[in-house]
């Protein structure tokens, strides 16, 4: 009885973890679409998830570069 208690556990643990990734990867994947967002910010956020380097420096240091390219094409 307790083996399948564990067993039963184990998958419970299992699923909840698939859905966890999966609500981050959706969330990930439909940031574009969220009025207001900033496509582009939403591609560098998409981007640094899938390369599960998802980082507060790696945050910062891709979003200063877009706007260290921006500054340099005039755009604002």
């Amino acid at each position: 009885m307790s083996s399948i208690i564990t067993n039963k556990r184990e998958q419970i643990e299992e699923e909840l973890e698939i859905s966890g990734q999966k609500i981050v990867d959706d969330f990930f994947s439909n940031l574009k679409s969220v009025e207001g967002v900033d496509p582009e910010i939403a591609d560098i956020l998409l981007r640094l998830h899938k390369e599960n380097t998802f980082s507060d420096t790696k945050i910062y240091n891709a979003l200063a570069e877009l706007k260290k390219e921006k500054l340099a094409s005039g755009e604002n």
